[in-house]
């Protein structure tokens, strides 16, 4: 429905509007010719317009002969539905007062809605801006379940909807936790004597993040420090008193609760107990490298730290006593540590009350040195060290007792400790274009250290090629058989140029002789193994005839090499069988009749049965046994039955048919004669 709003200065002869698009132009006579404005409703559909951007122009002729035209341009006829896709909220979702929303549409939406419903009724609508990504739940019953749809209108006009999500349930409560805090040694929940205190949480079934705090501020719903595991353990702040504690927690909607609260008083004078020291690195039997990294365990928060390597070097500013893993980093060219020396590593920390203990590690070893490999790089066919004729080259690295990881490349560099992480390389790719190659190894150590490069030379140079590639004809294979889908599988050395198949006759059925070629295209000529299907019927190929088959490979310096398969035969037919019903007979008493089935030598499987339609290979009805025996179901009447056969490469033979009629009630006689008859005795009787 097109609105035309248009304004003549005098009255006028005629008034035409027009639209035009592509070189096409329809239009209608204006019926409102008289000076002013007007307004008229125009039928797209009745002036023939299809969707698209047009050019709208109307034509008004006075009486006196002049004519004005005036145009808009990109005027768009649209009557399409918009497609709209609703994401969030989503099926089986829940979310609380704070409904994300997430939607795509075909086109620019002017409008848009969500639609509530439950028990097939609409029961609440929404109306949110075009590219809103929140709206509140107001208007919506907490823990219910709705299906919801948004409903779009596009610039045009037209308005679609979105697929249903069902199940969606809005949930804006969640219940208030408990928390209760207790020693843990004495499990006393009114005095601790470690800042690390237990805790016992209670919370709802749907609880997905929690937090505590000695803070009374109720965090964020979006907030990145909630936890999404239930916390054990809580360690109280700094100083002896009474601490309360605050516990939060978050459903799966995002609801957060009130505060639970519960209070300790933390008096350390009265700790005595070893705090649990436990150091992870410098590990027992381990390395590190200048970079030394110390992690270490504590089970309560801990001061006046010392780490000693050996009797000599002790460590104590710089290490950290909060409870849980710390982690430091220590330079040890800092500490007077000797390069392959080990030592045994120890870690003291007392605990705020002065209680002490350590970890020790043994036969940890300071390296900051590695030996350069060696290797060298050769031609992957010929074994030559000093040329290849392909970017593909074997490598060979002598053993290095020290290295875990390596990195090989042309580009000469400082690689990090990260970079050299792979395996012990075996062959390497060189870069393209001929000439002299140089290629670089490192090695890294398990205490980090990376080697200075090795370096290896080799002359590239592809024109030097006189090696023919390798060929390995998998399929057809010798002494194999196909149907009319032949499947060819090979394997090729290296990269080539053109590769044909050839099948030539040498005996079997059939009297034409020759070969058959067919060119395998550009899509398989890389090195490697690969695998496509053949049509038959398209190369040329007898019926039961005896192929050599070959493939031919040329590389880009016309070396040539072959695979052959000899004695394959090429098979797309079987013979049709024969089939007869209770050794011939024409009618039978009784549903199970015998069957014999003859001409199906070739056979391996057989389909029997009263449905016309030529089976295909894999129908579940096929046999792998003979048929000897057939039901012919309940009806009485001419039976007819069908028999396929199949051959090993999956022919399937034409069809062979019998027919028998199946009688199984019995006839009656009625029998007539006289009460009392002489000599001649007149005998009446009808069959049924």
């Amino acid at each position: 429905s097109i609105a035309v709003n248009y304004t003549l200065s005098e009255n006028v002869a005629s008034a035409t509007i027009s639209f035009a698009i592509g070189g096409m132009v329809v239009g209608t006579q204006l019926t409102d010719l008289t000076r002013g404005s007007h307004t008229v409703e125009l039928s797209g559909t009745e002036i023939g317009l299809t969707d698209g951007n047009y050019m709208v122009s109307i034509t008004a002729v006075d009486f006196a002969g002049n004519v004005a035209m005036v145009s808009n341009a990109n005027w768009r006829y649209d009557t399409t539905i918009p497609i709209i896709t609703l994401s969030k909220p989503a099926t089986n979702g829940v979310d609380n007062q704070s409904i994300a929303i997430n939607c795509t549409a075909s086109e620019a939406l002017s409008s848009m809605m969500l639609v509530f419903s439950s028990g097939g009724m609409q029961v609440h609508t929404i109306v949110c801006g075009v590219g809103t990504t929140t709206v509140t739940g107001s208007g919506l019953t907490h823990n219910a379940t709705y299906t919801v749809q948004i409903v779009g209108t596009d610039t045009a006009g037209n308005r679609g909807s979105s697929t249903i999500v069902s199940n969606w349930r809005y949930d804006n409560e969640v219940d208030t936790p408990t928390l209760r805090l207790y020693d843990q040694i004495s499990g006393s929940e009114t005095v601790t004597i470690s800042a690390i205190v237990r805790t016992l949480i209670d919370a709802a079934t749907d609880t997905v993040g929690w937090w505590l705090s000695e803070q009374s501020a109720a965090p964020d719903e979006n907030s990145l420090l909630w936890v999404t595991t239930k916390s054990a353990v809580f360690q109280l702040s700094n100083g002896n008193g009474t601490k309360t504690v605050y516990l939060w927690v978050k459903d799966i909607a995002g609801n957060v609760s009130q505060s639970g609260t519960a209070g300790i008083m933390l008096d350390t004078t009265q700790d005595n107990t070893l705090p649990t020291v436990n150091l992870i690195t410098p590990a027992t039997n381990g390395a590190d490298n200048v970079s030394i990294k110390v992690s270490y365990y504590l089970s309560e928060p801990c001061q006046g730290g010392t780490l000693t390597f050996g009797t000599a070097v002790t460590v104590t500013g710089s290490l950290t006593g909060q409870y849980g893993t710390n982690t430091i980093t220590l330079d040890g060219s800092n500490l007077g540590l000797i390069n392959g020396q080990t030592y045994t590593v120890s870690l003291s920390m007392a605990d705020m009350n002065g209680n002490r203990a350590t970890s020790t590690n043994t036969n940890w070893t300071y390296d900051i040195e590695m030996a350069i490999p060696s290797f060298y790089l050769m031609n992957k066919i010929t074994g030559s060290r000093m040329y290849t004729h392909t970017p593909r080259v074997d490598v060979s690295v002598k053993e290095h007792s020290e290295a875990i990881g390596w990195l090989m490349s042309e580009t000469l560099g400082i690689p990090t400790e990260e970079a050299a992480v792979n395996a012990k390389p075996f062959e390497f790719t060189l870069s393209p274009g001929d000439g002299t190659k140089t290629v670089y190894l490192w090695a890294r150590d398990m205490a980090g250290n990376v080697s200075l490069p090795a370096t290896a030379n080799i002359i590239l140079n592809s024109n030097m090629d006189v090696i023919p590639p390798v060929v390995n004809l998998i399929s057809p294979a010798s002494n194999g058989v196909d149907n009319e889908s032949i499947q060819v599988i090979y394997t090729i050395s290296e990269d080539i140029t053109t590769l044909s198949l050839t099948f030539t006759r040498t005996g079997g059925v059939g009297t034409v002789n020759g070969s058959h070629s067919y060119s395998l295209g550009t899509t398989s000529l890389t090195a490697g193994q690969h695998e496509t299907v053949l049509a038959g019927n398209g190369l040329g190929l007898q019926h039961g005839a005896v192929y050599t088959v070959s493939l031919k490979a040329t590389d880009a310096f016309r070396n040539s090499g072959q695979g052959v398969s000899t004695n394959w035969r090429y098979d797309i037919s079987i013979a049709t069988p024969t089939l007869t019903l209770n050794n011939g007979a024409g009618y039978t008493r009784t549903r199970q009749v015998s069957v014999s089935v003859n001409n199906d030598s070739e056979a391996i499987g057989w389909l029997i049965g009263t449905a016309t339609g030529k089976p295909t290979d894999d129908d579940s009805r096929w046999l792998a046994e003979e048929p000897t025996t057939f039901d012919l179901g309940t009806a009485d009447g001419t039976v007819s039955v069908y028999l396929w056969t199949k051959d090993a490469v999956g022919n399937i033979s034409a069809t062979a048919t019998a027919s028998i009629v199946l009688d199984t009630v019995p006839a009656t006689m009625t029998l007539t004669m006289p009460t009392v008859d002489n000599q001649s005795i007149a005998v009446a009787y009808q069959f049924s």
